[in-house]
C-alpha cells in the first residue's frame, strides 16, 4: 500500500547520531512511500504460519513531493529537525556529486500537486485507461505527444528530467529495449491515488533476457546473455 506520512515535530527530543535535537514545531510532509507486508504460508511451521515474515517501508515513490528533500522515515525526521543527512550518506558517490552541482529540485508541498481541488478530473476507469495508454507507448517514448510540455521524469536516482532530456536519454542512449528486446514490465494493479486523484499508480516487476549493452553498461566479459528480473 501507499502512504504519505505527515506529522509535527513537537513531542520528545529526536536522537540523531550523537545529538539530541529538541522539538521545533515544524510540520513534516513526506513523499508518497510504498509499504509491503509479507506473511508466512508455510503450514508446516505452525508457530510462523500467518505471521509477518518481512516488512518493507519507506520506499519513496516521488522524491519531488513534500518538504523532506525526497526522504522518508528517520532521514525525513532529520531534515525537519534541521539536521539533514549528507548526500554521501544517502546516495552512491556519482549520484551525490551530480546532485550537489545540480539545480535544486523544486518541492511540491501539497497533495494536490497542481494546486487543484481534490475532485477527480475523470472517473477512475478513464484515468486508468489513460495510464494504460502511456505504459503501452513505452512510457511515452513511442508517442511523445502523450507527454505535457512541463513533463518531468523522476526515479530513485535520476531526475527530475524535462521532456526533451527524458526522450533523448531513454530513446537512444539508454534504450532498455536495445539490450533487452523481450522485456516484460508485468504491469498490474493500476489504481488512482487515494490522496491525489490526478495520479495513477501501477505495480511492475520487469523481466527479460539481456543480450547486449544498454548505453555504457556492457555485459560482463565472456557472458553472451543474462536474465534480468
Amino acid at each position: 500500500f501507499t502512504t504519505p506520512p505527515t506529522g509535527t515535530f513537537r513531542g520528545k527530543p529526536l536522537r540523531l547520531r550523537s545529538k539530541l535535537i529538541p522539538p521545533n514545531g515544524k510540520v513534516m510532509k513526506c513523499p508518497p512511500t510504498s509499504v509491503s507486508i509479507t506473511y508466512s504460508v508455510d503450514k508446516s511451521d505452525i508457530d510462523s504460519y500467518g505471521k509477518i515474515t518481512k516488512l518493507v517501508t519507506d520506499m519513496v515513490m516521488d522524491r519531488q513531493v513534500g518538504n523532506t528533500m525526497g526522504l522518508s522515515g528517520i532521514a525525513a525526521a532529520a531534515v525537519v529537525a534541521g539536521n539533514p543527512p549528507g548526500m554521501l550518506e544517502l546516495y552512491p558517490p556519482f549520484v551525490a556529486v551530480e546532485r550537489f552541482f545540480a539545480r535544486p529540485m523544486k518541492p511540491i508541498l501539497d497533495n494536490d500537486e497542481d494546486g487543484a481541488t481534490n475532485l477527480p478530473p475523470f472517473p477512475s476507469s478513464v484515468m486508468i485507461q489513460l495510464a494504460k495508454g502511456v505504459t503501452a507507448s513505452y512510457f511515452g517514448i513511442d508517442d511523445a505527444d502523450l507527454l505535457a510540455n512541463e513533463f518531468a521524469y523522476i526515479d530513485q536516482l535520476l531526475g527530475p528530467l524535462d521532456k526533451d532530456k527524458y526522450l533523448q536519454l531513454f530513446s537512444s542512449k539508454y534504450n532498455i529495449r536495445d539490450g533487452i528486446p523481450n522485456i516484460d514490465y508485468q504491469l498490474q494493479n493500476y489504481r488512482v491515488d487515494a490522496y491525489n486523484p490526478y495520479r495513477v499508480w501501477v505495480d511492475t516487476r520487469p523481466r527479460g533476457l539481456r543480450i547486449s549493452e544498454i548505453g555504457d553498461f556492457k555485459l560482463p566479459k565472456d557472458v553472451s546473455s543474462s536474465m534480468y528480473r
